[in-house]
């Protein structure tokens, strides 16, 4: 699955339902999965401020 698209969708998901939820853990396999989650998650910070 295409990772800025997989990383979209669990972070929505996880936005979603924080309020049932204590806590949340992305388990990702490599620096890069890694890069491009923190860039998903910085841009839907960003947008989510305005």
């Amino acid at each position: 699955y295409p990772p800025k698209e997989a990383s979209n969708i669990a972070i929505s998901a996880a936005q979603q339902f924080s309020a049932d939820i204590k806590e949340v853990h992305f388990v990702l396999f490599s620096d890069e999965l890694y890069k491009v989650w923190r860039e998903t998650a910085q841009e839907m910070l960003t947008q989510f401020e305005k």
